[in-house]
């Protein structure tokens, strides 16, 4: 898991290196480092790497590292450290370039969520069944923590979720990670994950019709 710890020790670092700024010395990082369609057009394609270790506040920092700890552990299981950086930074790319579509060039967007996603994409069909600790510290396996991730996702994206979380950064590091995912994924893994999002996307249409056909309602006390 040389990849993983290394890419979490670079976003720590940075992190705590910001926190010894100034506010007028942070925000020229972020105008410099942060991805941005603007940026992009004045030729900083730096950005699309540099915003991926940029990270908003502490509770941002924490979450992401946390995800990327125990999936990219799980991942590195299957590849070497060459195409796990190759996941890890399509994911991230991708993310920023699709968010590019749906905000304002003036929109600055920071944070490792989509390059992680990627990397929950993959995970998720190289390996379903092995069992991840993400995210409350008992053994689930990591399939149906991915499906579940990307169904709120998704969710989020269509009807609305936190304004302050780019849901299609984490869309397009998804779609990055399910292409390179399905290259090694089995015919059993594949059927898995899809059995897994029907049946989670049918419970709520099965909890309506249980409503329907709950006539308690209609009662008065007994």
């Amino acid at each position: 898991m040389k990849a993983t710890i290394t890419i979490i020790l670079i976003c720590v670092a940075i992190f705590m290196f910001m926190s010894t700024l100034s506010p007028m010395e942070q925000k020229h990082m972020f105008d410099n480092y942060a991805f941005s369609g603007r940026n992009l057009m004045e030729g900083k394609v730096w950005v699309l790497i540099t915003s991926l270790f940029l990270h908003g506040n502490l509770t941002h920092l924490l979450f992401n590292m946390a995800a990327l700890f125990f999936f990219g552990r799980a991942l590195e299981r299957d590849i070497d450290p060459t195409k796990f950086f190759l996941v890890f930074f399509a994911g991230g790319i991708v993310g920023n370039l699709v968010s590019l579509l749906f905000y304002p060039p003036s929109e600055l967007f920071v944070g490792a969520s989509g390059a992680i996603f990627a990397i929950v994409g993959m995970v998720m069909l190289a390996d379903p069944f092995e069992f991840t600790f993400y995210p409350y510290l008992v053994p689930v396996p990591i399939g149906l923590v991915g499906v579940v991730y990307s169904i709120y996702t998704i969710t989020a994206f269509l009807f609305g979720g936190d304004p302050e979380v780019a849901y299609t950064a984490h869309l397009g590091g998804l779609a990055v990670g399910i292409l390179f995912g399905l290259r090694k994924a089995t015919l059993k893994g594949i059927i898995s994950i899809v059995l897994l999002f029907a049946i989670l996307l049918a419970l709520p249409m099965l909890f309506n019709v249980l409503g329907m056909l709950d006539y308690s309602r209609l009662l008065g006390s007994v």
